[in-house]
């Protein structure tokens, strides 16, 4: 262990100096060192592999991060924030939100009750498009026409499940959430 102060007090003053231009290194990148360090010291064939200490320090540097360097932003997503309250479909604040089972996200009642409709109309609209093209072609449609078959279920906007009524369930959390926020927010 001694060995390893060692070689971290030989690592340059930038990356481990706790001045206002540079942070020290963190308990992973030191963790990591101390672990190459370790490999670096055993005696074994595999020596001719391990790591220099050239390079361990080479690898500490990499490691040095400047305050003035700009640092990414990790944003929590609170998924029952107001703002993030919005369906899917409409982009708007949900009215009647509604959870879809198969992949739990939330959306307005009606929103979804529209896509569903678009979904059945699209599917007569392509069997009656078929059925006008056999028509034409003076060719006959066997006994179960395309008009006559079962439209196809409607499936989820976001993960392309099939839903059915079962699956698509009142989200009453959501909606008191939402009314809650509403009154709060309304003298705002």
């Amino acid at each position: 262990m001694e060995e390893i102060h060692r070689a971290v007090a030989t690592i340059p003053a930038p990356c481990r100096s706790s001045s206002s231009r540079s942070r020290p290194l963190s308990v992973a990148q030191r963790s990591v060192l101390e672990a190459m360090l370790s490999v670096s010291r055993r005696s074994s064939p595999a020596d001719d592999f391990a790591p220099s200490e050239a390079a361990v320090r080479a690898a500490a540097e990499e490691c040095a991060v400047s305050r003035d360097d700009p640092q990414p932003e990790f944003k929590y997503r609170d998924p029952y924030a107001v703002e993030n309250a919005t369906c899917g479909i409409c982009l708007d604040v949900w009215q009647e939100p509604v959870l879809t089972a198969c992949c739990g996200v939330n959306f307005c009642r009606h929103c979804l009750d529209d896509w569903k409709g678009q979904q059945v109309a699209s599917a007569l609209s392509t069997a009656d498009v078929e059925q006008q093209q056999a028509a034409a072609q003076g060719t006959t449609t066997d006994a179960t026409s395309a008009r006559e078959r079962a439209p196809p279920d409607p499936t989820c906007p976001h993960c392309r499940s099939v839903l059915t009524d079962s699956s698509v369930h009142a989200n009453r959390a959501c909606a008191r959430m939402i009314a809650h926020q509403r009154a709060v927010c309304q003298g705002c």
